[in-house]
């Protein structure tokens, strides 16, 4: 157990340079979204080559529909620590799949307002994943579980015929699994 509590110190005092931690910044990809730390001599860091695919699967939401949702915001945050770190854009990729409870954040600002009574707290990040090239794409079994109308559904978002049929699709276009 000592051990294990020494190595997390130390992990703790690299990862903060051995003083003050440092204050987490947005972008340079999502510019107001997706904070992230600085990790002076990580070991282990992104590769040298080769494109970077990760494939978030977010089917959880915060019980209070006027939070915005922290899963999602990992899209942003994946992207925006990994170009800081020095790997360049385009050997990056990311996709979003939602489901369950995490499907409302597909919804436009009337859908969302009529039924929870708050403005949609993730509808900016959407659309600036998507303005990153980032696909969005709704499970259709819930769209139709939970009963969203075509219409309801903002612009970005693209409908799967269900989350386990897009996550597949992806990883076998070369996306890993991010759950």
């Amino acid at each position: 157990m000592r051990l294990l509590t020494t190595g997390i110190a130390l992990a703790l005092v690299t990862v903060s340079g051995g003083g003050a931690a440092a204050e987490p910044e947005t972008g340079p990809v999502i510019e107001d979204f997706g904070p992230v730390y600085p990790v002076a001599g990580a070991k282990l860091g992104a590769p040298e080559a080769g494109v970077l695919r990760a494939l978030f699967d977010v089917a959880w939401a915060p019980a209070d529909p006027a939070a915005p949702n922290p899963r999602i915001t990992s899209v942003a945050r994946y992207l925006n620590m990994h170009v800081r770190a020095g790997v360049p854009a385009d050997r990056l990729a990311a996709a979003l799949v939602l489901h369950g409870d995490a499907s409302r954040a597909v919804l436009d600002d009337d859908a969302y307002w009529e039924r929870f009574d708050t403005v949609n707290p993730d509808r900016l990040l959407l659309e600036s994943l998507a303005e990153a090239g980032v696909p969005i794409y709704l499970c259709g079994q819930t769209a139709g579980f939970r009963r969203y109308a075509p219409e309801e559904i903002a612009g970005p978002v693209q409908l799967a015929l269900s989350a386990m049929t897009a996550v597949v699709r992806l990883q076998d276009e070369g996306y890993r699994l991010i759950p």
